[in-house]
């Protein structure tokens, strides 16, 4: 639903049927949504939550759908818990805590992922991101070790901003 500054609602849409779960323009179990905006058009990127093949959507301001991104650029794989997803430009990239992995499309194609390793053999889990101009990344991540992280483009990490604690500067269930 789309809403003006002062609260009235100006557009509403609830994506396809739900015949089942994991069908295309179905949005069951939406867990984010981002936006990208051209000269021509608004888009809607809306992300949905579960193992599903049919989890990242991007659809016309109207709701309808343009179509359904494959994950990891396989039409036959499924995402895995996506959590949030990020538009900047021609850039996309999907955090999924259940895979510990980020996905990363370019103009909507799948163009790689990354899986970001704080210490040999330690799950980090992806909540959020949020994508610099330069092309680095900050993320958060959840699991075993709860960490705010400086990384290139590629997951290589670079700065390490905040560990998990119960302390001053430290995280502890971190979400966005």
């Amino acid at each position: 639903r789309a809403f003006s500054l002062f609260g009235r609602e100006g557009a509403g849409f609830a994506g396809a049927p739900a015949e089942h779960d994991d069908a295309r323009g179905v949005l069951v179990g939406a867990t984010d949504l981002a936006l990208h905006e051209t000269d021509d058009a608004l888009s809607l990127v809306v992300a949905c939550g579960g193992v599903r093949r049919h989890a990242l959507a991007l659809l016309r301001s109207d709701g309808r759908l343009v179509e359904s991104l494959r994950p990891l650029g396989d039409p036959l794989e499924r995402f895995a818990g996506i959590v949030r997803v990020v538009q900047q430009g021609p850039w996309t990239y999907v955090c999924e805590r259940s895979a510990a992995r980020v996905q990363v499309f370019r103009d909507f194609e799948f163009h790689y992922s990354f899986r970001v390793e704080l210490r040999a053999g330690e799950r980090a889990e992806p909540v959020a991101l949020a994508a610099l101009p330069d092309g680095r990344l900050v993320l958060a991540l959840a699991g075993s070790r709860s960490a705010l992280v400086l990384t290139d483009a590629v997951g290589r990490v670079q700065a390490l901003f905040a560990t998990a604690g119960e302390g001053h500067g430290e995280l502890r269930d971190v979400g966005d």
